[in-house]
């Protein structure tokens, strides 16, 4: 294998998910946090993250599609520096368009603990040993915080590089990200090729 290049490192803990849908949210866009709790109905607010993965997975398409987009717009305000559109659409606005597949995909992870023990993707990291790697992590990524890249890089050892993007969030668009992945790639195809 020539290498990896990875990009907003998640290591699928609870944790994680607890600050990337409700904490973090909830200190850093607390107006964006109410919008998205009170798209549900108010028996349901109380755990609002179980109430998204109960729905996102329901077989319906009348309850799954709206709950999909509520969170599709959530996640992408949520993944920018400066959102284009830093509040949830009117719910309607979505009405008649793709149901947006992502956040039935993540629902289906969520409730099955991105079929992974606690811990996992760190304590087997050290697999990687022999790979070379870069990890581009955005600075104020509020999904995939950067504890989890430094974790990850600190385990795989010293064949990783972790590249900060200092003023980008989560979005692979944000300023610098796409860059930084081409320079990642392009470093470990000099590395491969001049052998």
């Amino acid at each position: 294998m020539a290498g990896l290049v990875l990009r907003a490192i998640f290591l699928g803990t609870d944790e994680e998910i607890q600050w990337a849908f409700i904490d973090g949210p909830k200190r850093f866009r607390p107006e964006l946090y109410k919008a998205f709790v009170h798209e549900l109905p108010v028996s349901e607010r109380a755990d609002p993250l179980r109430a998204y993965v109960t729905r996102l997975l329901d077989p319906d398409p009348a309850i799954h599609a709206p709950a999909a987009h509520v969170w599709n717009a959530y996640e992408r305000a949520l993944s920018e520096l400066v959102p284009a559109s830093p509040t949830l659409p009117d719910r309607n606005a979505a009405r008649g368009s793709r149901t947006p597949p992502t956040p039935i995909l993540e629902a289906h992870y969520i409730a099955h603990n991105f079929f992974l023990r606690p811990g996992q993707i760190v304590d087997e990291a050290w697999r990687l040993r022999g790979i070379p790697g870069v990890l581009v992590q955005g600075r104020y990524d509020l999904l995939c915080p950067p504890a989890a890249a430094e974790a990850v890089a600190y385990a795989w050892g010293s064949q990783c590089q972790l590249r900060y993007v200092e003023r980008a969030g989560h979005a692979m668009t944000e300023t610098g990200v796409y860059d930084a992945l081409r320079e990642g790639i392009d470093t470990l195809a000099r590395q491969t090729f001049s052998r």
